[in-house]
C-alpha cells in the first residue's frame, strides 16, 4: 500500500498530525478522558466533523450491543 492508496488523504494526515500533538501535550501518563477531551477540542478547532463514543450498533447491524468506538 502507498500513499496513493490513502483514503481520504489530506483528513487522514490532518487527523494524524492532531494525534501527535494530543500526545506531545499530553505526554504518557494521561488519562484517556484527558486525551480524548483535547483530541475533541482540536477536532472542533479544526472544523473535522466527528461523533463521540459512537456506538458500534448504528453503523454495524451485527454489532453486539454496547460496543461503542471513542471518534
Amino acid at each position: 500500500m502507498g500513499m496513493k492508496d490513502i483514503i481520504a488523504r489530506e483528513l487522514s494526515f490532518k487527523i494524524t498530525g492532531i494525534s501527535f500533538k494530543v500526545h506531545n501535550e499530553q505526554g504518557r501518563f494521561c488519562r484517556e478522558k484527558q486525551y480524548a477531551d483535547r483530541f475533541e477540542e482540536l477536532l472542533i478547532e479544526n472544523k473535522i466533523p466527528y461523533n463521540r463514543e459512537y456506538e458500534l450498533r448504528n453503523f454495524f447491524v451485527n454489532a453486539i450491543n454496547g460496543n461503542k468506538v471513542d471518534f
